[in-house]
C-alpha cells in the first residue's frame, strides 16, 4: 500500500493506492480448457477466503464441433446487489457470443443450482467484482453432452 499526504493551509487530503500483489488473483482464468469434463472456481474460493476486489476473470471451456456443455455450479456465493450490478458472474455461449445468461450473483445452496446448457461447443464464463464486500465465490462443473437438440413434446395422456 502506497499513502501520500497532500497538506494544505486548513485541508489535509491522504490519498491511498493499493500496488497490485505479486500475484495475478485471476491467474489461471483467460484458460482455455479443452477436455470434456473439468472443475474450476473463482479466486480464492479453493481456500474458504473472500475472493478479492476489481476482478476481471474469465474462462472459456471449448469442447469439439457437434458437442455442446453442461455446466452446474457446486457452490456459489457471490455478494448479493439489485441486479447483480456489483459483483457477478455472466455466461457468454457460443463463438460469437450470440447468447449470454446471467448475470448472476448472491447465495446458491446445495438444492439451488445454476445449470447452464450451451447451445454450441464453446461457453465462456465471466466473473466481475467491484470495490467493497466479497464473499466466498464459486465452484464450477463441467462436462460435454451430445450435440443433437433435445426436443420435449406434450404429454399425451391416453384414455
Amino acid at each position: 500500500m502506497l499513502a501520500l499526504t497532500l497538506a494544505f493551509s486548513a485541508i489535509s487530503v491522504t490519498f491511498v493506492a493499493y500496488a497490485k500483489a505479486d500475484t495475478d488473483p485471476c491467474a489461471g482464468t483467460g484458460v482455455v480448457f479443452a477436455k470434456d469434463t473439468g472443475t474450476f472456481n473463482s479466486p480464492d474460493s479453493t481456500n474458504s477466503l473472500a475472493y478479492g476486489p476489481w476482478l476481471n476473470c474469465s474462462w472459456t471451456i471449448n469442447t469439439d464441433i457437434g458437442k455442446r456443455i453442461h455446466l452446474e455450479s457446486t457452490v456459489f456465493n457471490v455478494q448479493y446487489s439489485a441486479l447483480c450490478q456489483k459483483d457477478n458472474v455472466t455466461f457468454i455461449d457460443g463463438i460469437y457470443g450470440n447468447h449470454s445468461y446471467g448475470p448472476f450473483c448472491g447465495f446458491k445452496g446445495p438444492d439451488d443450482v445454476i445449470v447452464v446448457n450451451s447451445t454450441a461447443h464453446v461457453l465462456r464464463v465471466i466473473f466481475q467484482t467491484d470495490s467493497k464486500i466479497s464473499a466466498t465465490g464459486f465452484k464450477f462443473t463441467y462436462w460435454t453432452i451430445d450435440g443433437k437438440k433435445i426436443f420435449y413434446s406434450t404429454p399425451v395422456t391416453c384414455a
